[in-house]
């Protein structure tokens, strides 16, 4: 399966008053100074990997706690107070187990405005953006050309134009056609997509109860590749030998398709084994041993 495509960022700004921000001030007064480490480890992490938002995990937690020398329930203490206080959206976390923010949010759509698009994901969305998309934005520079004009007599009789009509009339109706012939085929693709992954989603949750962007992502990708029913059955495997990563579900699917493999080129070696002649065997039957 090929890696999903990276929507990080490679800098992002911080602002010369951020140790006098209120929101810093309460959580360095709760947790202490060692909080900083932890909200600059946050802040890389989100807009290097995602852009604008960071699951958060117990793997990720003890990630954080060993990178920054630091207890595993201090780190949850600092994220618990930023929350709190606003630096991050408690909603959002409360509800997704996700790091985001209005600000961060704001401030990545800004740094990838000349991107051709950039999607935020519906369910952690918080800034005013209808399609989840931003136009590129490409500045300009007119040029002003002079143009000597020179006047032309031009005779275009009544026949010619009527057929020029007509013409534009046929295009027109031949064009919206195929406009409306391809809105159909898309319209069908994107239902039959939707069902077919709301199934595969409706597996994952009832089976492991949770799901984040980043799975939601990757069952699409493992959707496309291996087929609905396979994907379904993987995580029933992965459930029923007691394991809980997407990575795992990946894994049974690999496997699968390189066992069927196996046991095609198995099938085939042997169906050229039984069909091949033995010429000695052949030639006794018709002239007799002797």
């Amino acid at each position: 399966m090929a890696r999903p495509k990276a929507k990080g960022v490679e800098y992002f700004p911080l602002d010369v008053g951020f140790l006098s921000d209120l929101k810093i001030r309460k959580i360095m007064l709760s947790c202490g100074a060692s909080s900083i480490a932890v909200l600059i480890y946050i802040f890389a992490t989100i807009y290097r990997d995602e852009g604008y938002f960071m699951n958060v995990k117990d793997d990720d937690i003890a990630l954080i706690a060993l990178d920054t020398n630091l207890d595993t329930d201090y780190v949850k203490n600092v994220i618990n107070r930023a929350c709190e206080v606003g630096l991050f959206s408690f909603r959002i976390y409360d509800n997704f187990r996700v790091l985001t923010s209005e600000g961060i949010q704001n401030r990545y759509l800004k740094i990838t405005e000349r991107r051709k698009s950039v999607k935020i994901n519906a369910d952690i969305n918080l800034v005013n953006v209808d399609m989840m998309y931003t136009e590129t934005r490409v500045n300009v520079a007119e040029t002003i050309v002079n143009v000597a004009e020179t006047p032309v007599n031009v005779y275009k009789s009544t026949q010619s134009k009527v057929k020029e009509s007509k013409e534009k009339v046929k295009e027109s109706k031949v064009k919206e056609s195929k406009e409306k012939v391809k809105e159909s085929k898309v319209k069908k693709s994107k239902e039959k997509n939707t069902v077919i992954q709301n199934d595969v989603f409706s597996t994952w949750l009832n089976t492991f109860g949770d799901i984040s962007s980043f799975i939601k992502e990757t069952l699409e990708t493992l959707t496309d590749e291996y087929g609905p029913e396979q994907v379904v059955e993987a995580i029933e495997i992965t459930h029923d030998r007691g394991k809980t990563s997407i990575k795992y579900v990946e894994g049974v699917l690999k496997n699968k398709r390189l066992g069927n493999e196996k046991n095609r080129r198995n099938g085939s070696n042997r169906k050229a084994k039984e069909e091949a002649v033995n010429w000695q065997t052949e030639y006794e039957r018709v002239h007799g041993k002797g």
